[in-house]
């Protein structure tokens, strides 16, 4: 896994600010076609022109089906643990 700096952007959907992208399956820098997700609220981006772009209608079809089990799984894990958080953080206010 290697984590790389990267010109900061802002997530069209939310707002969060990214600065750096992980390869999670190779030692790699992104390359043109890559994937990454919002980790705020794991919006789809692609890598155009060495940037990370909304993916156009014809990129979103090519996403194989494989990858957006995936990127669907890692949604409901982590709204499981922002949920899981979020009731801890209620009870230590509420104690």
């Amino acid at each position: 896994m290697k984590t790389i700096r990267e010109k900061a952007w802002v997530c069209v959907y939310c707002g969060f600010h990214m600065d750096a992208a992980t390869i999670i399956n190779e030692d790699v820098e992104p390359k043109e076609g890559d994937l990454t997700i919002c980790l705020n609220c794991g919006y789809i981006y692609t890598r155009r022109n060495g940037e990370w772009k909304v993916p156009t209608e014809e990129e979103q079809a090519e996403i194989p089906n494989e990858v957006k089990h995936k990127i669907l799984t890692y949604l409901i894990a982590r709204k499981q643990v922002v949920r899981e958080d979020l009731s801890e953080k209620q009870r230590k206010e509420t104690k």
